[in-house]
């Protein structure tokens, strides 16, 4: 099962992509706590409440997350095709409305990560599923995010 040791590993490092953009401060962790940050390397934010993460953001990141989390989860056979097509559906709902949140600003890493879930659908619908292209997809479509997510910060208040 080496498989789903890869792609765990691949999916980890995809979120915490996300989570170094910087949309952290304001998520909902499972009931795994993980270690304290150490000394923060970003030095514009001396106190992590003093940031406020817009609604979109957030959304962003959770959605992207939990898309990662469905794709690791149906290749390694305890997620269904139906919940992937949902998880990559309340992301693009969420790209949606970080477009109009952040403006034409963001919008080519949204279009990134639009094109990148299509890519995602495409191959799960391949006969078998092509996994090889989902993982590639998925990690394609958190890369936009991670971008998405740093133009979307800056343009909201907070």
């Amino acid at each position: 099962m080496t498989t789903p040791r890869i792609l765990s590993g691949t999916a980890a490092l995809a979120v915490a992509a996300i989570v170094a953009a910087g949309c952290s401060s304001g998520g909902n962790t499972p009931s795994t706590p993980g270690p304290p940050p150490p000394a923060s390397p970003s030095p514009t934010s001396p106190a992590t409440t003093s940031k406020q993460v817009s609604p979109e953001c957030a959304s962003l990141v959770s959605d992207g997350q939990a898309l990662v989390t469905v794709v690791t989860q149906f290749i390694g056979g305890q997620a269904t095709g139906d919940q992937v097509r949902t998880a990559a559906s309340d992301l693009s709902d969420s790209i949606d409305s970080a477009r109009e949140a952040a403006g034409a600003q963001a919008g080519v890493q949204l279009d990134a990560a639009e094109a990148a879930l299509q890519q995602l659908q495409t191959a799960l619908t391949a006969r078998p599923p092509d996994v090889a292209s989902m993982r590639a997809a998925a990690n394609a479509a958190l890369t936009a995010l991670r971008g998405a997510v740093t133009v979307c910060q800056s343009t909201t208040p907070g």
